[in-house]
């Protein structure tokens, strides 16, 4: 591994013995476990806009033309199904697929969706299988098909090296190609993505009715196994557990109370 392809240990605050944000939160809220709302998240900009912009819980704003860090998690793609097309921020997703074949309920409000064809696909162990809801599929073929109601998205971390816990960015359909290809992309070199060093930037798109923002993603460097290993105990374990699936209620917490993605 060259010089300009390795970040060192000593530049990532969050992999100190000071930046263990699990035992910080330990001492300081006695105990208290971490939540989706106590991450940092990231949104790509509207309207096409080419810099990233977000404020920490410590009040701290950051405008900045990549992200760059750690790939220290990388959530499962999820199918969100909201009650309406068009919702106010703050409203819950009706349903939440994590693995493309049963979806959970996460909400009572059914919009302008049909609860007969919802109730159809119920199981026997309260999930739905989603290939029996026609919202989760795609509607005809060719150039004039329509894509699934239920939107697709994934959430990713990154750790800074300035930073003491990742930045979590909400992708959306638009910008999962090219996280996919770059997660191929380390793979093929037999590189864990907790290891791989990543730069995400933003490229202008034209749409049919506004602009927008997609994600330009590419690998510029690695740490060594012992450095990625680190940062897999520290950030990817508990950080994937977070974001990554229902709760014990059967409520998906990372989708239950966020900004509808549209």
């Amino acid at each position: 591994m060259s010089d300009s392809t390795a970040i060192a240990v000593r530049e990532f605050k969050g992999l100190s013995e000071g930046g263990n944000a699990n035992a910080l939160l330990e001492a300081n809220l006695g105990g208290a476990s971490l939540t989706t709302g106590d991450l940092t998240w990231v949104k790509i900009p509207t309207g096409g806009a080419t810099r990233w912009s977000w404020s920490t819980k410590s009040g701290s704003e950051f405008s900045e033309k990549a992200i760059t860090g750690l790939l220290v998690v990388v959530g499962k793609v999820r199918a969100t199904l909201w009650p309406h097309t068009e919702s106010s921020s703050g409203t819950k997703p009706l349903l939440v697929s994590y693995d493309g074949k049963v979806a959970v309920k996460t909400g009572d409000d059914y919009g302008d969706l049909d609860p007969n064809v919802i109730a159809s696909a119920k199981l026997a162990d309260g999930t739905y299988d989603i290939s029996r809801i026609p919202y989760f599929q795609w509607q005809g073929s060719g150039p004039g098909a329509k894509p699934p109601r239920a939107k697709s998205t994934r959430d990713i971390g990154i750790l800074r090296e300035s930073d003491n816990t990742p930045v979590f960015i909400k992708l959306s359909s638009t910008s999962l190609r090219p996280i996919d290809n770059l997660l191929r992309g380390i793979t093929s070199e037999g590189l864990y993505h907790y290891r791989a060093v990543v730069e995400l930037t933003l490229e202008k798109k034209k749409g049919a009715k506004a602009d927008y923002a997609v994600v330009v993603a590419k690998k510029v460097g690695e740490v060594d196994a012992d450095l990625g290993n680190f940062a897999h105990d520290r950030f990817t374990v508990p950080f994937s557990a977070i974001i990554g699936g229902p709760n014990r209620q059967g409520n998906a917490s990372a989708a239950s109370s966020e900004d509808v993605p549209f």
